[in-house]
C-alpha cells in the first residue's frame, strides 16, 4: 500500500466503520479530569493497533518525523500516530474525548501520566503495566493521558481558560502523583507541558512523582519512597526461590528492615544515562506544539501577563530546575555510586535544591564500601532544610563484606552535617563491625529536639556495649523509636539505663538478641515502658540468644500498656521458656490488643511442644464468645504477616521438608535475611481454621497486564 492509498485508506468508510464497531460511544464525561484509562481499557486500545497498524503509514511530514511515510507496526508506533489513525477519526463525529468511547461513567484518576507523544505506544503501555505491578494498584485504578482524555476536535475549551484552571491541573489535583514516562532520549525534559506539569509537584508535597523508562526491553519503574510492591517478601538474590512466600506482605516490624532493601534491588538497574538528563533539566528551553502554550506557561512560572513575551531567564525558573534536579541527582547516587555522583555534582544540585526536604540512599549493596571521602561528600550534600533522612549502610547476607571502611570517625562526620530540622531519622548499620560506642555518642549528640521518629541499627556490631546505651539515654521527645542491638556486646546493665530515660514514645521496637540479655532486662522494660500502642521486643535469633526464663515472661506480662494495640514478640532460641510462661502471657495480655504476633522458634524446631498453644486457644476461643470483652473478637494472631486463625498463636514450623498447606518451608539463611521469614500455620484449630488453608497457602497475587504488550 503507498503513500496515496494510505491517505484513502484513513478517509475511507472501511476505517471508520471499523473504529466505530470497536469503539462505539458509550456517553458524555463532561468533567475532563474524570476521563482517565484503566489499563484493561489500555489494552483494548492496544489489540485494536496490534490488529489494524499494518494497514496504517505515518502521514507526518519528514521535518516532524523520522518515520514518515514508513508503514506502521507495533514497534515503531506512537501517540502522535494513534491520534491521527484512531483517537481524531473515532472521536469526530459525535465530537467526543476516546474515552468517553470506552467508558460510560466517570473514571477520577488514580495517577497523571506526562510523557512525551513521540515515545513508542507499546513502551507507554509497557510502564504503566509495571507501575500498576508496582504500586499494587487494583484492577479498577486509572490513568489520566491527555490524548484520550480531551476532546481533540474543541480542544479550545480546555486550553482557553486559566492555566491552574485546565483539565491538566485539575487531573493531577484528583492524583496520587504522576508518573513520568521517559524514552532513551528522555525527550520529555525538552517539553514545556511536562516541565510544567512537574513543577505543580513542588506546590503540594503530598504528591509523588514515579520515573519509568523501558531498558533492553523491561519496563522499569523508580518510584517515589517505597512502593507497596517492595513490601512484600521477595526471594534472595543468588538463593533458592521460595514459592510459598514471594508476594506475601510484609509483617509490620520486618517492612522497616526490608522494604529499602527490596526498592534498592528493583531499582538499581535502571538506566543511568536517563536519570543523568534530569540533571539538565531547563524548563525555560522547553518546547511546545503550539507556541502560544510556551508563553502562557513561561509567564505564569514568572508571575506575568500571559501575553507577554516570556523571560529567558527568572528566579521561579531556576528554584523549580533546582528542585527537579535534585530528584534526579538523588536517584543517580542511589542506583550509581559516589564516583558517579562526584562527577554529576549530585551533592551541589541536592543543596541547591532547597525545596527537596527527604533524602533516601541506600549503600547496602556489594558495589559499595563508603569509606572517609564518601562519608564527606555525603555530609556536604544534606541541604539545611532537610526533614526526613535515610540512609542504609547495611548488607541482608553475611557474605557480602562491605562497610569495612566505615568507622566511628565517619558516622562523628556524617552526624555533624544532620541538620536541626530533621523530623524522621532512618541510619541502618547493620554488620558495619567496626563502629564503636563512639558512633553512637557521635549519633545522639547531634540529634535535634524536633526529632519525632529515630531508627537505628547496630545488629551484629559487636563492639556496641552499654556506653553506647548509654549516650542513647538522653534522647529528644520522640514518638517513634526503633533500636536494633542484635548480635550487640550489651548487657542488662545498659537495657536497664535505657529504659530508665527513654522518652514517652508511642511506638517502640527493640532487638535485644544478645547472649548476655537475662530476665533482668525484660524487668526493666516492663517496669518503665511507655504508654506504648506498637511494641515490638525481639530477644532470640537464630545465633543469638537471650537467656531468658518464665520469670521474664512473668515480669512482661505485669508491663504492657492497656492502650496497646499491636503486640510483636520474638523468642527464638530462648531455650529455657516452657508453656507454662506463655499460657500465663496469654492470660494476662492486654483487652486493647487487636494484632499479635508470637514467635518461638527460628529456625522452627521439629519437636516443639503445643501446650500453651492449646492454652492460647482457650483464651482466643472466650474472647469470641464475649467472655472477656467484645472489643477482643478482633484480636488476630497473625504469623509473620500472614493472616492465621484467631484461636492460635504462631509457633515453630519444621524446616524438615514438611509439607505445610501443600508447600514445602525452606529455611531462610539468615534471621535478617531481608527477604522471606514466613512461618506456616501449624495447629489449626479444626473448628474455625480449616477454611482458611487455601487462603493462607495461595500468594498474594501481583498483577501486571501482559496483554498490554503484545
Amino acid at each position: 500500500m503507498g503513500c496515496q492509498s494510505s491517505q484513502e485508506f484513513h478517509s475511507s468508510i472501511e476505517h471508520q466503520q471499523t473504529l466505530l464497531s470497536a469503539f462505539p460511544f458509550q456517553s458524555y464525561i463532561h468533567q475532563t479530569e474524570h476521563r482517565a484509562l484503566t489499563l484493561e481499557q489500555l489494552a483494548q486500545i492496544v489489540r485494536f493497533a496490534s490488529g489494524q497498524c499494518s494497514k496504517w503509514h505515518d502521514r507526518a511530514p519528514a521535518r516532524l518525523s523520522n518515520t514518515s511515510g514508513q508503514r506502521l507496526a507495533l514497534e515503531i508506533l506512537n501517540l502522535y500516530h494513534v491520534s491521527d489513525w484512531m483517537i481524531r477519526p473515532a472521536t469526530r463525529q459525535m465530537n467526543c474525548s476516546f474515552v468517553e468511547l470506552l467508558a460510560a461513567t466517570e473514571q477520577v484518576p488514580n495517577w497523571y501520566i506526562s510523557h512525551w507523544w513521540g515515545n513508542l505506544f507499546c513502551d507507554l503501555t509497557k510502564c504503566l503495566s509495571k507501575h500498576a505491578a508496582v504500586r499494587l494498584l487494583p484492577v479498577e485504578a486509572s490513568y489520566w493521558i491527555c490524548a484520550f482524555a480531551l476532546r481533540q476536535h474543541c480542544l479550545d475549551l480546555d486550553f482557553n481558560v486559566d492555566l491552574m484552571q485546565t483539565s491538566f491541573c485539575k487531573a493531577i489535583a484528583l492524583s496520587a502523583g504522576i508518573v513520568l514516562v521517559l524514552d532513551s532520549q528522555s525527550q520529555a525534559f525538552t517539553k514545556v507541558w511536562c516541565a510544567f506539569e512537574l513543577s505543580l509537584l513542588d506546590k503540594d508535597e503530598s504528591k509523588l512523582l514515579d520515573v519509568a523508562a523501558v531498558h533492553h526491553n523491561e519496563a522499569m519503574i523508580l518510584a517515589d519512597g517505597v512502593a507497596e510492591y517492595d513490601k512484600l517478601a521477595q526471594d534472595t538474590p543468588g538463593e533458592k526461590s521460595h514459592s510459598n512466600n514471594f508476594g506475601q506482605p510484609l509483617p509490620a516490624w520486618m517492612v522497616s528492615f526490608a522494604a529499602p532493601f527490596n526498592k534498592t534491588q528493583r531499582e538499581k538497574t535502571f538506566p543511568l544515562q536517563i536519570l543523568e538528563s534530569g540533571l539538565r533539566l531547563r524548563l525555560e528551553c522547553g518546547h511546545a506544539s503550539v507556541e502560544a502554550d510556551r508563553r502562557r506557561i513561561l509567564n505564569h512560572l514568572s508571575k506575568r501577563n500571559s501575553q507577554a513575551l516570556p523571560l529567558a531567564m527568572h528566579e521561579n525558573y531556576d528554584a523549580i530546575n533546582q528542585s527537579l534536579r535534585a530528584m534526579f541527582a538523588a536517584a543517580i547516587w542511589q542506583n550509581g555510586d559516589t564516583c558517579l555522583a562526584k562527577d554529576k555534582g549530585a551533592a551541589e544540585v541536592l543543596v541547591a535544591g532547597t525545596r527537596r526536604n527527604v533524602l533516601v540512599l541506600d549503600f547496602s549493596d556489594e558495589r559499595r564500601n563508603p569509606g572517609h571521602q564518601e562519608i564527606a561528600y555525603l555530609s556536604s550534600a544534606l541541604c539545611p532544610n532537610l526533614q526526613v533522612l535515610d540512609l542504609a549502610f547495611a548488607q541482608n547476607h553475611e557474605k557480602f563484606s562491605n562497610c569495612q571502611a566505615l568507622d566511628d570517625a565517619c558516622i562523628q562526620c556524617l552526624s555533624r552535617a544532620i541538620p536541626p530540622t530533621i523530623t524522621k531519622l532512618r541510619l541502618d548499620f547493620a554488620r558495619c563491625r567496626l563502629l564503636t560506642d563512639a558512633a553512637v555518642h557521635a549519633i545522639a549528640a547531634c540529634l535535634p529536639a524536633t526529632m519525632q521518629d529515630l531508627w537505628l541499627s547496630f545488629y551484629a556490631c559487636e563492639k556496641v556495649t552499654d556506653g553506647g546505651l548509654t549516650a542513647l539515654s538522653h534522647l529528644p521527645k520522640i514518638s517513634k523509636f526503633f533500636l536494633c542491638l542484635d548480635g550487640c556486646s550489651v548487657t542488662d546493665g545498659g537495657v536497664t539505663t535505657l529504659m530508665r530515660n527513654l522518652p514517652k514514645v508511642e511506638s517502640l521496637h527493640l532487638g535485644l538478641a544478645c547472649s548476655c540479655i537475662t530476665d533482668v532486662s525484660v524487668k526493666a522494660i516492663s517496669d518503665y515502658l511507655p504508654e506504648v500502642s506498637y511494641l515490638y521486643l525481639g530477644f532470640g535469633a537464630e545465633t543469638q540468644s537471650a537467656l531468658l526464663t518464665d520469670e521474664g515472661l512473668a515480669y512482661l506480662s505485669t508491663g504492657l500498656s492497656e492502650n496497646l494495640k499491636n503486640f510483636n514478640l520474638f523468642v527464638s532460641g530462648c531455650s529455657q521458656l516452657s508453656d507454662p510462661g506463655f499460657v500465663k502471657l496469654a492470660a494476662t495480655l492486654p483487652r486493647s490488643i487487636n494484632e499479635l504476633l508470637l514467635v518461638r522458634d527460628w529456625p522452627p524446631a521439629r519437636d516443639t511442644n503445643f501446650n500453651s498453644v492449646q492454652e492460647f486457644k482457650c483464651w482466643a476461643s472466650r474472647v469470641g464468645q464475649g467472655d472477656l470483652s467484645s472489643s477482643l473478637k478482633q484480636t488476630q494472631l497473625t504469623l509473620l504477616g500472614r493472616e492465621s486463625c484467631r484461636c492460635s498463636v504462631a509457633t515453630g514450623a519444621g524446616s524438615d521438608g514438611k509439607e505445610y498447606h501443600g508447600k514445602p518451608m525452606e529455611k531462610a539463611s539468615s534471621i535478617t535475611d531481608r527477604s522471606s521469614y514466613w512461618m506456616p500455620i501449624q495447629n489449626m484449630c479444626s473448628s474455625c481454621c480449616s477454611q482458611h488453608a487455601d487462603e493462607a497457602s495461595s500468594p498474594r497475587p501481583i498483577r501486571e497486564s501482559s496483554d498490554l504488550c503484545l
